[in-house]
């Protein structure tokens, strides 16, 4: 049978129109998707590849890498900059600059639609990721160095697993789950040992496994191969969990009820930047009226920096019925404030020190909500009364004075022979602070080393193998109330960026307690520390403040407030 004339004419045209294309074509699609550390990044210009380089849209790929890109449109020029790393590079040219240092482009960055494209390999240069491609899915995969820092991977190990395409799943089907879920619950009594907050985890790894314990670093780490991983199924309204129990499950678009316990779905954060600070601590009591006490505040920026001051202490209360007797309260601080850069990837939090340490922890926000962080074990509260913008007060000048000159307070130290007190400083600022009807004014402050009496040494023991320091404060409360005050309700610290030491009264001169309406008494208030955390953990200008003072109705004389006052440590 023979063929149309027309039709064999159109046909040869047609292969001819084919062949010419494939043969002349010089760009064509280079792959369906891109991950970046297991999050898809959303382009406007689909991957490309161009004389055997793939080139992808620049500002989306990097960005989702934590590169901060700009653009000059007169000189054609792209740089980009995260931390100590920079990259430039111009359009139509063969040559970028990455870390000052020239690199050799496969073909030149090109603007396609208004959107700039470069070579692939030059962004694994340019932010030293590791690039990988999975053919089967036709997936590019990149793991950022930060995430090889959270996996605690080589980087050999890390192209291995790009190159086998690793994407997050969390989609849901009718027989399975995936994705992290949180239930949380008050333990106000401590009954249940979560001292604050109870916290319950699933994370569905996959179809069939689940896992109920986080890992300290995150379930980015999760490896069933290693981990302890349970089988489960799905079926006929029931979670059924091998090894442990049956649930009755209801799913919701954001979470599940499981029993009736509502879990929050939690989804992947990438590249997540915070504002704000944020406060942890806690509070355990032991015997005798000793308590170990804890707090942590970190202050996150949206540049990607962060400030670490955390404190751990031991406190006594001094008193012979409930404490130890040695009639000193103290803490005992073991770190101080340190800074650095911080990365949220996924459900972990990379915290790189400047010291050049690094931390990897857990990390989510519990049931979305922003004024709550859970970093590793610790539940962090947003401070509403933190003000990035506030500049602190200019502190007093100190006035030096001749060592061992100067006639010390009379504190029971003193008056007692507990010990000899060495002066080694004195400042007479006298401040003035006033807040209602109460003004205090802090007359003057005086630090000695102390020549402890040998029958005094127990009661110091604990504080500290070395010198031991106290700082004694003597302030006049003026009382221009129309109400009696009880002085003993006055509570006085010494607050540093490493926490707080507390006065020890059982130290201080006995004064009549009752303080009446338009009279005034000078007190004198005694703070024990060693002087090695003066050295090496108090800041230049710590805080002495006053507060908590009753009228003897028990209300409260200060409004609420607290009354503040620099004082200069001469360790430092």
């Amino acid at each position: 049978m023979k063929l149309n004339k027309w039709f064999m004419t159109g046909l040869l045209f047609t292969v001819a129109a084919i062949t010419f294309i494939l043969l002349n074509a010089q760009t064509v699609s280079a792959a369906s998707s891109v991950y970046t550390d297991k999050n898809e990044v959303p382009f406007s210009v689909e991957p490309t590849i161009k004389d055997g380089t793939t080139l992808v849209q620049l500002r989306p790929l990097v960005e989702s890498l934590g590169i901060e890109v700009k653009w000059n449109a007169s000189t054609k020029t792209v740089t980009g900059k995260k931390g100590a790393s920079s990259f430039s590079l111009t359009i139509g040219q063969r040559t970028a600059t990455v870390n000052g240092k020239q690199v050799e482009l496969a073909v030149p960055g090109r603007v396609v639609n208004g959107h700039t494209l470069v070579p692939l390999r030059f962004i694994g240069e340019a932010s030293g990721a590791v690039v990988g491609w999975y053919g089967k899915t036709r997936t590019i995969s990149i793991f950022s160095s930060e995430y090889i820092e959270i996996l605690g991977i080589t980087r050999a190990e890390a192209q291995k697993r790009v190159n086998a395409g690793v994407t997050w799943d969390t989609k849901a089907s009718a027989n399975s789950l995936r994705g992290f879920y949180v239930h949380s619950s008050a333990d106000l009594t401590g009954y249940k040992g979560c001292r604050g907050m109870c916290w319950d985890y699933i994370y569905f790894i996959n179809d069939h496994q689940l896992v109920k314990k986080m890992p300290d670093n995150g379930w980015d780490t999760v490896d069933c191969a290693k981990d302890t991983c349970l089988s489960y199924s799905m079926k006929d309204g029931k979670l059924i969990i091998e090894n442990d129990r049956t649930y009755s499950i209801e799913v919701k678009e954001d979470g599940l009820y499981l029993d009736g316990d509502y879990y929050f779905k939690h989804e992947p954060l990438h590249r997540m930047k915070l504002d704000g600070k944020y406060d942890a601590s806690s509070y355990v009591s032991g015997n005798l009226g000793v308590g170990f006490s804890s707090s942590n505040t970190m202050i996150f920026r949206p540049d990607g920096t962060f400030i670490d001051d955390y404190w751990i202490g031991v406190m006594s209360s001094g008193s012979d019925v409930t404490g130890d007797g040695s009639g000193t309260s103290f803490t005992i601080q073991d770190e101080s404030q340190s800074a650095g850069r911080y990365t949220i990837i996924n459900y972990t939090i990379l915290l790189e020190y400047n010291d050049g340490t690094k931390e990897v922890y857990m990390f989510f926000r519990p049931d979305r909500n922003e004024r709550m962080l859970k970093i590793g074990g610790r539940d962090f509260l947003f401070d509403d009364s933190y003000d990035p913008n506030e500049q602190p007060s200019t502190p007093p000048k100190s006035t030096e004075n001749s060592a061992g000159t100067v006639e010390p307070y009379k504190d029971l130290l003193v008056t007692d022979k507990i010990a000899v007190k060495k002066n080694i400083h004195q400042e007479l600022p006298k401040s003035k602070e006033e807040t209602g009807s109460i003004a205090i004014t802090l007359d003057g402050y005086q630090w000695a080393e102390l020549d402890i009496s040998p029958d005094y040494v127990s009661s110091f023991k604990g504080i500290g193998d070395g010198v031991i320091v106290a700082i004694t404060a003597k302030y006049t409360v003026n009382n221009q109330s129309s109400s009696d005050v009880d002085l003993s309700t006055l509570k006085s610290v010494i607050w540093v960026d490493a926490g707080y030491l507390q006065s020890s009264p059982s130290l201080s001169p006995k004064v009549n307690s009752v303080l009446k309406a338009g009279e005034s008494a000078e007190l004198l208030a005694v703070f024990i520390v060693s002087a090695e955390l003066l050295e090496e953990e108090w800041d230049r200008y710590p805080d002495l403040v006053l507060s908590e003072l009753k009228t003897t109705a028990g209300d409260d004389a200060l409004d609420g407030a607290e009354l503040e006052f620099w004082i200069f440590n001469p360790y430092r």
